[in-house]
């Protein structure tokens, strides 16, 4: 770990502390101000927390053009929908505190659930060969959607089994899932050309 790396954990856990002391005062004290304040620190950490798993997993690999490319393919769509629906929910709590509250509530589950999943994406395609991260790069968000589904069916039976990442099986029926897709190949080579 290097300093810089020291200093933005430091800071995403100084903000992420506060939270039990602004669940209790939503809980206790449940009006605008309090909602809403708890709202921005919601997001306050939420932008912390990106930033912090950015560094580290930029650490841990070497080619970081491709793998900010990664990072962003996987990663936005779901930073990008808790960022609008963050602000969405401030704009409710502004009006309507209380159903703020439940919502608030129930976020931590939903992030937890959809960040596990992007975790476990962002390893396995960073573990395949570069021609098949460049299909999963070039793939448009439907195609990818399917293919991230079948991905994960494949791992979860190979795990199991108590099989590592770098099974030579499981790396063989992954590339045979990515040469599945033709249309993806397909766009691939016309990128490189």
């Amino acid at each position: 770990m290097n300093d810089r790396v020291f200093v933005k954990e430091f800071t995403f856990l100084a903000f992420l502390s506060l939270t039990p002391i602004f669940t209790k005062v939503i809980i206790y004290d449940t009006n605008r101000t309090t909602v809403m304040a708890y709202g921005v620190l919601t997001m306050i950490v939420s932008i912390l927390f990106m930033w912090l798993s950015y560094e580290v997993i930029k650490q841990k690999y070497t080619s970081h053009h491709e793998m900010r490319q990664i990072f962003h393919k996987i990663y936005d769509n779901h930073n990008n929908f808790l960022g609008f629906a963050s602000v969405l929910i401030l704009v409710l709590a502004y009006f309507y505190p209380k159903w703020a509250v439940v919502i608030y509530l129930a976020i931590p589950v939903f992030s937890f659930v959809v960040t596990r999943h992007d975790y476990t994406d962002f390893q396995d395609v960073t573990e395949l060969p570069e021609a098949e991260q460049d299909q999963f790069l070039s793939a448009n968000n439907v195609d990818l959607h399917d293919l991230r589904k079948k991905q994960r069916e494949i791992m979860k039976k190979y795990r199991g089994h108590g099989r590592k990442r770098n099974d030579p099986e499981l790396q063989a029926e992954l590339r045979k899932l990515f040469q599945s897709y033709p249309d993806l190949a397909k766009r691939n080579r016309h990128q490189r050309e």
